[in-house]
């Protein structure tokens, strides 16, 4: 169960960290001038969705929810590319998604960062999911 938190701790706190990057340093946060309600336009969620943080957030999310699902017997990995690397423990899978992420931060454009939290996101939720309903 720590694990859940954990991992849902890492996911939260890395869409949060995105969306105050953008809310401090972009012109498309806005406030409804007649109260106090603030609202994130279409071109801040596209900006969350393109960031390299969220990659590093629903990556994390990723490899613990993995790793808790393998050591735990309960998931067996069908990516037959990754199956190698986490029968070794879930280091090189961590190592790897490390690797990803700093090139992604490093030279990486927002369409890039889009494709890779398009493909990331999903499989942490789902592994989330996995665990939580099992």
């Amino acid at each position: 169960m720590k694990a859940f938190l954990f991992t849902v701790l890492v996911l939260l706190s890395s869409i949060v960290s995105a969306a105050d990057e953008v809310h401090w340093s972009s012109k498309y946060f806005q406030t409804v001038p007649s109260s106090d309600v603030s609202y994130i336009s279409t071109s801040t969620i596209r900006e969350i969705a393109s960031s390299s943080d969220t990659f590093a957030g629903c990556k994390a999310a990723d490899v613990i929810t993995t790793g808790y699902g393998l050591s735990t017997g309960r998931f067996f990995e069908k990516n037959p590319l990754i199956a190698p690397l986490v029968s070794q423990g879930i280091w090189p899978l961590a190592l790897i998604s490390l690797g990803v992420w700093y090139v992604a931060d490093k030279y990486g454009t927002p369409n890039t960062n889009l494709a890779l939290n398009v493909v990331t996101c999903p499989v942490a939720v789902h592994n989330l999911w996995l665990l939580l309903v099992r």
